[in-house]
């Protein structure tokens, strides 16, 4: 799966009480997670697109159950 487009946020599911995944300015892909009042922000750069949500999905999934 590629990226949303700059800047434009994608929901995505399973993650907490929300999830949004998205670019910001620099071309750091960010993965951003509520859950209760915590929030958990996940960065990668220089990770290919079609990978990096996938790896920033694996470590949520390891962060998560020790909230």
């Amino acid at each position: 799966m590629l990226g949303p487009e700059r800047g434009k946020p994608t929901p995505v599911d399973g993650f907490g009480d929300k999830a949004i995944f998205y670019y910001d300015k620099s071309g750091l892909e960010m993965l951003n997670i509520l859950k209760g009042n915590v929030l958990i922000t996940i960065g990668m750069h220089g990770v290919p697109a079609k990978t990096v949500l996938e790896q920033e999905k694996l470590l949520a999934k390891k962060i998560l159950p020790k909230l």
